[in-house]
């Protein structure tokens, strides 16, 4: 992030290079599937002063949607210098300004295709995947937020379709609810991707849960990410302002009964969407790779949701 002020200079690539060579990437990461309450997350994290939160660094979305094999675009660089590239980007991320502490970098939705190879090349990185259930996300993104699911729909159908292994769909045909079910469908199957690989190193967590708990849930997260959790800390940023504000816009008033007043009311305002989103992805359920991410998911949100009824 540039500071107001901050002067900015290029350099040649070798020159940062260079000065990368012996250094290590040392970064967590938070993956997610949008608009799911991620930067606000993020800026919660990052009030432990062992924890820096970056936020979407511009190169990396550049990185993900450029992959050798799991790019959308054409990649002007062969393999083994995207692989050289994402390695000196990762060890960049990865400083900060106090000595044994470690970064989280918030990805933008779409790199989650690609979570799994930078968990892979990150030794030890912990990852918070950050998510919600399909029904919450149809109300969410119906309510307004579409110009995400507009400008991404043919990336992710592309992406979905190569990880079934199929081409049912086309972008083109499907309604609004059917267009944000799958946007939900193919970035829950890559986070799903990078929790297969590294079960034991994420952190599935439920946007809705964390409102419903943020002090255990944030607790959690930094726990994760292997930083001792202070509980006068803790505390102190709980009774801060950053629950009640919009994390995007902090001068605007946003809390959960807010988000919930809105749910409510794309609910009654998008039924027949949300329905047909619904169904769709019920139907795609035929495929086994379709069937294993909804089983999961259906799973964790009955777990969730059991551990939710305990604490009340």
């Amino acid at each position: 992030m540039k500071l107001p002020g901050a002067a900015g200079v290029w350099l040649p690539w070798t020159t940062v290079k260079e000065a990368m060579a012996a250094a290590k990437p040392r970064c967590h990461f938070l993956f997610h599937i949008s608009h799911v309450g991620s930067t606000l997350v993020a800026r919660l994290t990052g009030e432990s002063p062992r924890l820096l939160s970056i936020r979407e660094p511009a190169i990396l979305r550049f990185l993900a949607e450029s992959h050798p094999i799991r790019g959308v675009r054409r990649c002007s660089w062969d393999t083994d210098e995207y692989t050289e590239r994402l390695s000196i980007f990762l060890k960049l991320w990865s400083r900060t300004f106090l000595p044994d502490s470690a970064t989280v970098v918030k990805a933008t939705s779409f790199v989650s295709e690609i979570a799994g190879e930078l968990m892979h090349r990150v030794e030890g990185s912990r990852a918070i995947l950050l998510a919600v259930s399909p029904q919450i996300f149809l109300k969410t993104m119906l309510a307004g937020a579409m110009n995400d699911i507009a400008h991404q729909a043919e990336n992710r159908m592309l992406r979905l379709h190569r990880r079934i292994g199929d081409t049912p769909w086309r972008a083109a045909d499907l309604s609004s609810g059917e267009c944000v079910a799958m946007s939900w469908l193919s970035e829950m199957a890559a986070l799903q991707d990078a929790a297969s690989r590294f079960p034991t190193r994420v952190l599935w967590m439920d946007f809705d849960r964390f409102l419903e708990s943020p002090t255990e849930h944030l607790s959690l997260a930094w726990s994760h990410c292997g930083v001792e959790v202070d509980r006068e800390l803790l505390a102190e940023v709980m009774a801060g302002p950053m629950l009640s504000r919009y994390a995007k816009a902090p001068e605007h008033a946003f809390d959960a009964n807010t988000r919930q007043q809105l749910l409510q009311q794309s609910e009654r305002n998008q039924y027949l969407e949300i329905r047909r989103g619904l169904e769709w992805l019920r139907k795609a359920a035929r495929f086994p790779a379709v069937h294993a991410v909804l089983d999961a998911a259906a799973k964790r949100h009955d777990s969730n949701d059991s551990q939710s009824r305990s604490r009340k």
